[in-house]
């Protein structure tokens, strides 16, 4: 399955500061979209049916709360998916308030539905399968660890 992109804003300071023993990279940083080139681009009919859509999928997990680095919005890191694509709350709460345009095969996808899944409609995701085993991130892995989830480009 793929992730929905993060977003460079997103990024606690320490991820972009190259002093920082936590360091993203430039090869990393650079790939990442920023927010504000997305943000304010979809109409309400659209922005309607995309929320109907990623809020009815399936949960997958639930994270720790936390605070948004962009605006400070609380949210439970909670992981949906529709059996093809990955999403957080944070990704809804960036279309709910600020009309996020999202990458377009994912839009496509959606299109591809009549404007939100279903009960009956939800596609079958048992076959995939989180990590279960506890990851410990420090700096000397966050590099690897990031370059294994494939995430959606623009």
């Amino acid at each position: 399955m793929l992730y929905l992109p993060r977003y460079f804003e997103e990024n606690p300071p320490k991820l972009n500061d190259p002093l920082s023993e936590w360091y993203l990279g430039e090869d990393l940083l650079t790939n990442l979209p920023k927010l504000s080139d997305h943000i304010g681009k979809l109409d309400k009919n659209k922005k309607d049916i995309i929320l109907k859509y990623m809020k009815n999928a399936n949960v997958l997990s639930i994270g720790f709360p936390r605070k948004l680095e962009f605006d400070n919005f609380p949210v439970n890191d909670i992981a949906f998916s529709d059996g093809t694509y990955i999403w957080t709350d944070a990704h809804i709460h960036y279309v709910n308030e600020y009309s996020l345009e999202l990458p377009c095969v994912f839009l496509n996808h959606i299109y591809s539905y009549p404007g939100y899944l279903t009960d009956g409609q939800k596609r079958n995701i048992k076959n995939y399968k989180l990590e279960s085993q506890e990851i410990i991130v420090n700096p000397d892995n966050l590099k690897e660890l990031w370059k294994r989830t494939e995430h959606l480009q623009y």
